[in-house]
C-alpha cells in the first residue's frame, strides 16, 4: 500500500483503518509527517485505539517485537530489520515506545502474554513454529515434541516428572515400577508406569490419547477425579476438571507426527490455536463473533494456510492475506 493509496481510500471500518496504518508505519517509518497524522487517528475515538490494540498486538506480535530470540522471531526480524537500521532516533523511539505502551495496555486488559516468559525462564526443551523435535530423556525414554511446543524436566530418584508449558508431545515411556513417569499440564495430571501417549495443551482444555498402555488422568484437584486410560483411549479435560472419555482411532492420536489434525466439533478459536503451531504468519481475528463457530474435519499442517482458508470459506468469512500476517472478519 502507498500513501496515495491509503489517502484515497476509505476504510469500512476502525479495523481496516488500522491495518492500513498498520502497513505504512512499517512501510515509511521515517516519514515523521505520517507519525504525527497516526497519533491523531488514535486519539481520536476509543475504537480506534481497541482496534490499533486488535491488530497490533497479540502475543504472535509481541513476540516478534520483544522476543526476537526465537526462530520464527529471528526469521520475521529479519524481514523488518533493514527498515529498521535505517531510522533516524526518533522513528525508533517512537515505535520503541508504542511497542512498550502496547504491552502495558495488554497487562491492564488482562491479555495472556506471560507464556511466553514461563517458556523462556523454564523450559529445557522447546520447539518454535513449524518445528518438532526428538528428546531422549536419560532414563531411555522419549518425547516427540510437536510444533511451538515446550516442555520441563525434573527427574528424582522417587519420579519422573514432565511439564508441558505449551502445545503437544508424544511420550514412549520406558517402565520403572520405582519411578512413575508424570506429566503435568496445567491443573491436569498424567500419570503411567510404561506406555506410549499423547498430551494437547489446548486452548483451554487439555487433551490425552493413549496409544498403548495405561495412564491415569486427573484434572482440577476440587474435582478429586482420577479416569483410566488404556489403548486407543481418549479424554479432555476441561477448565472445570470434568472430562470427556471416548475410543478413539488409533490413527487419531498423536496424529501431527503425520502431519493431519484431526477436529471434532470444536469451536473455531481453539481450532485457530492448534494451526497457528504451524503457521509463521499471524492471524488476526477481527470478529470475535467467529471464535465460537463449530469445525468438524480433518486438515493438512503441511498446509496450514490452505487448512485455515477452507476452514474460513465454510463459515462465510473472509481472509486477507497482507504476507506478514492474515486477518479473518465476516463478510
Amino acid at each position: 500500500m502507498t500513501l496515495a493509496d491509503f489517502n484515497n481510500e476509505i476504510p469500512s471500518s476502525a479495523e481496516d483503518a488500522a491495518i492500513s496504518w498498520f502497513i505504512l508505519l512499517e512501510e515509511y517509518p521515517e516519514d515523521l509527517k505520517l507519525w504525527e497524522e497516526f497519533d491523531d487517528w488514535f486519539l481520536q475515538d476509543l475504537t480506534h485505539q481497541e482496534a490499533w490494540l486488535k491488530v497490533s498486538q497479540t502475543s504472535e506480535v509481541l513476540g516478534q517485537l520483544e522476543l526476537s530470540s526465537t526462530e520464527q522471531g529471528s526469521k520475521q526480524a529479519r524481514a523488518v530489520e533493514p527498515a529498521f537500521a535505517t531510522q533516524n532516533f526518533f522513528a525508533r523511539s517512537k515505535m520503541a515506545f508504542a511497542a512498550g505502551f502496547s504491552f502495558l495496555l495488554l497487562l491492564c486488559i488482562g491479555l495472556t502474554v506471560p507464556q511466553h516468559l514461563v517458556v523462556w525462564f523454564y523450559a529445557d526443551h522447546k520447539t518454535e513454529v513449524a518445528q518438532t523435535k526428538e528428546v531422549e530423556l536419560e532414563d531411555g525414554s522419549t518425547i516427540y515434541l510437536s510444533a511451538y511446543s515446550a516442555i520441563d524436566l525434573d527427574f528424582t530418584d522417587e519420579e519422573r516428572k514432565v511439564s508441558l508449558l505449551r502445545g503437544e508431545a508424544l511420550f514412549n515411556v520406558v517402565r520403572d515400577k520405582e519411578r512413575p513417569f508424570v506429566v503435568t499440564s496445567g491443573d491436569t495430571t498424567t500419570k503411567v508406569l510404561g506406555t506410549r501417549f499423547n498430551v494437547n495443551k489446548g486452548l483451554s482444555t487439555v487433551s490425552v490419547g493413549v496409544e498403548h498402555g495405561h495412564v491415569q488422568v486427573a484434572g482440577n484437584p476440587d474435582v478429586n477425579e482420577v479416569i483410566e486410560l488404556r489403548d486407543a483411549d481418549w479424554a479432555r479435560v476441561h477448565e472445570d476438571g470434568h472430562p470427556d472419555i471416548r475410543s478413539r482411532n488409533a490413527e487419531y492420536i498423536a496424529a501431527w507426527q503425520r502431519g493431519k489434525l484431526y477436529i471434532d466439533d470444536q469451536s473455531f478459536e481453539e481450532v485457530l490455536f492448534l494451526l497457528r503451531r504451524f503457521m509463521k504468519t499471524p492471524v488476526l481475528v477481527l470478529d470475535p463473533r467467529l471464535n465460537s463457530k463449530r469445525v468438524t474435519g480433518v486438515f493438512d499442517l503441511s498446509k496450514p494456510r490452505q487448512s485455515l482458508n477452507a476452514i474460513v470459506a465454510a463459515h462465510a468469512a473472509k481472509l486477507r492475506d497482507f504476507d506478514f500476517f492474515i486477518t479473518i472478519s465476516k463478510i
